[in-house]
């Protein structure tokens, strides 16, 4: 963030910060005409209190006699003028405020949901969250530090405009003096720049850690661990402590610098003054009413000015995260959805990092409506088959065709899901079991009842207190770990998908979930192309074909029985024998 305000604004305006410049000249208008009247009444209370002094009945004000009466009077239209404009710049701020904190995380959601797979599937944990929740409520208190500054600055105007005609002298030399002081403190802005960067990568880390060590909580101390991730986190706790006490020492050090010389320039001036006596003993107490007051809001600027470049890595960050989510944005073809959901896989290669492949030339064929099983051990690219058939990623080499179209450009219309996914764990969300089946979409009670039926999980939520009303609690904890398979399946089939692909949906379920898992699937035969990734022999024994994946190839395709009396099944579904075991004997 580089180039004072107008590079802040640029930025701001990068994160999805939009009309800020015109709500700010609003806001500036109305504060600047607030300073007008506040100067304007300092000046009147001064040489009322002057007049009073001198038992005089009528005060002169740059040429103007006014009778005690009049200025009172003007003094109360000046003091509503500066209320109504006080309320308003403090609604206008706060709304200002708000309104940036809602467009620079919408402005987040929607470049990170319309961002490739690639790029969210790479994304650390935790990270979103806090770039939503830390990261974009600081660029709502940058705006908010803006907005108060260039109110600080305009009222400083408003006031130094009054003490330039009543004495321009000295508001001369307040001109001069704050320059001087600007040119003071800009090696101490300079170091708080420096360490506001080092604070946004010590909290960024110590926050990600928090996200990634709670969740290993249980398997911490499992491992017998607890007290070296303990120890970790509390060496990232004191690095990230240590950055935050620079920033705030440098941060309270400007306004005590800023006051000392502010503070020693009025006593000089007030020295001058009393020097040079005379009878304008009205207009010098204005003077120094007005500059006393001058320095208060300067002490404000100051303060924003260091905040503001405390904040720069932070809005240096989220800039940089958002370019990342736009430079990695879902090409969106337009293509129309293929006639027919048969899968074919033609020579398809693949790799992560383009310098090895983990597919190499996988080449197969499923009929439309037929059951796909694929096996294969850990680390043989059943998950990168999975995401290609997806659509998630598109093969370095080679073609994935759904019927006639590259499965990477297949349009989804509203609320219909021509392919679906079954995880093997579903994430639910907190809310009812319809809300979870209908998943965003409008469909009717109906619609998810019948998805219900089709996942054979109809029956079980009927006889709950509060049927398909009944709230799935955090995670899904108050089904079992069936229903929650089930009502994943729910979920798919009720966007009506032609293809269907189950990721180890049995690896957690007891048998009767099973069962009732692989009577879903006969009845989806002929209807749907359905594919099962799993390592239970149970659930593929109904499959019509069987894939045997082995270090990234084909080591057996065909019809399930013949594969499953292949060596390429046996060596995947059997555990590798112990070598280590063997040598020893």
């Amino acid at each position: 963030m580089k180039g004072g305000i107008r590079g802040l604004l640029t930025t701001l305006e990068l994160l999805g910060v939009r009309s800020l410049r015109r709500r700010l000249l609003l806001l500036s208008t109305v504060t600047f005409i607030s300073g007008l009247a506040q100067a304007a009444l300092l000046v009147i209370l001064s040489e009322l209190a002057v007049s009073s002094a001198q038992r005089r009945k009528h005060l002169v004000i740059e040429g103007h006699s006014l009778s005690i009466e009049q200025a009172l009077l003007l003094g109360l239209v000046l003091l509503a003028i500066f209320f109504a404009a006080g309320m308003i710049t403090a609604s206008a701020t706060s709304s200002i405020s708000g309104i940036s904190l809602e467009e620079g995380r919408n402005t987040m959601i929607d470049a990170f949901f319309d961002a490739d797979w690639s790029v969210q599937a790479e994304e650390r944990l935790g990270h979103v969250q806090q770039l939503l929740t830390v990261n974009c409520e600081d660029l709502a208190v940058v705006v908010l530090a803006m907005a108060n500054g260039l109110q600080s600055l305009l009222t400083v105007l408003a006031l130094l405009l009054a003490a330039f005609l009543v004495n321009p002298i000295v508001a001369g030399g307040v001109l001069i003096v704050g320059m001087l002081l600007y040119l003071l403190l800009r090696p101490i802005n300079a170091w708080t720049r420096r360490a506001s960067g080092q604070l946004a990568e010590d909290s960024q880390t110590m926050a990600t850690l928090v996200t990634e060590y709670t969740r290993l909580a249980r398997d911490f101390r499992l491992f017998g661990v607890k007290d070296p991730a303990k120890d970790q986190l509390h060496v990232r706790n004191g690095r990230a402590a240590r950055s935050f006490r620079r920033n705030r020492h440098l941060g309270l050090l400007i306004p005590v610098v800023y006051q000392t010389f502010a503070l020693g320039f009025v006593v000089v001036g007030l020295a001058v003054l009393a020097s040079r006596g005379g009878n304008a003993l009205g207009a010098t107490a204005a003077v120094v009413l007005l500059v006393l007051r001058s320095l208060t809001y300067g002490a404000n600027i100051q303060a924003t000015s260091q905040q503001l470049h405390s904040y720069e890595a932070f809005l240096d960050g989220l800039t940089e995260e958002l370019d990342r989510y736009h430079r990695g944005k879902e090409k969106e073809d337009g293509i129309c959805l293929p006639m027919s959901f048969s899968i074919e896989f033609d020579n398809v290669s693949f790799s992560y990092d383009e310098s090895k492949d983990v597919l190499h030339d996988i080449s197969f064929n499923v009929p439309e409506g037929q059951l796909l099983g694929i096996v294969g051990r850990s680390g043989s690219g059943k998950t990168t088959v999975s995401q290609l058939l997806l659509g998630l990623r598109r093969p370095s080499r080679g073609n994935v065709m759904i019927g006639d179209v590259p499965s990477s450009k297949i349009v989804s219309g509203e609320g219909i899901s021509p392919i679906a996914l079954v995880a093997q764990e579903p994430v639910l969300l907190q809310g009812s079991i319809a809300w979870n089946i209908a998943f965003f979409r409008a469909v009717s009670q109906e619609e998810i009842e019948s998805a219900a039926l089709a996942a054979h999980l109809h029956d079980e939520i009927s006889m709950m207190p509060n049927g398909y009303a009944t709230t799935v609690g955090e995670g899904g904890a108050a089904l079992s770990g069936g229903q929650r398979q089930r009502l994943a399946i729910a979920r798919a089939l009720i966007g009506r998908p032609r293809l269907l692909l189950l990721d180890e949906p049995t690896s957690a379920l007891d048998r009767r979930s099973e069962q009732l898992l692989r009577e879903t699937l006969a009845e989806l035969r002929g209807r749907v192309t359905v594919v099962v990734i799993s390592h239970r022999l149970a659930t593929i024994e109904d499959c019509d074909l069987l894939l045997v994946l082995e270090k990234g190839r084909v080591a057996d395709f065909g019809p399930s029985r013949d594969v499953q009396a292949g060596e390429g099944f046996k060596r995947a579904t059997h555990p590798a024998p112990d070598t280590r075991a063997a040598t020893s004997l």
